[in-house]
C-alpha cells in the first residue's frame, strides 16, 4: 500500500534535500528524484547520456526495464 506524505513531512522533506550540499551525491540523487518523480533503483541506473537539457525531456526505463517514459529533470537537480 503506498504510503502519502503529510503537508509537514513534505516540508520536512524539502528542507532537509535543501540542506544537504549540491556536490553531495545523496543530495543530487534526491532532487534528482523528486524533480522528475524518479523512483530509486531509476535513478541509481541513470546514466549521463540519459539526462537532456532542460527543454528536453528525459526518457526512462522502468524498473523492470520494460517500458519507457519520457520525464522532465528539475532544473535544480541538473
Amino acid at each position: 500500500m503506498p504510503v502519502v506524505l503529510s503537508r509537514v513531512e513534505v516540508a520536512q522533506l524539502l528542507q532537509t534535500i535543501d540542506a544537504l550540499d549540491t556536490r553531495d551525491p545523496y543530495g543530487t540523487l534526491a532532487r534528482l528524484m523528486y524533480g522528475a518523480g524518479l523512483r530509486l533503483m531509476e535513478a541509481c541506473r541513470l546514466r549521463v547520456k540519459d539526462v537532456g537539457s532542460a527543454a528536453e525531456p528525459t526518457d526512462r526505463s522502468s524498473s523492470q526495464g520494460r517500458q519507457e517514459s519520457a520525464s522532465d529533470v528539475a532544473d535544480r537537480a541538473a
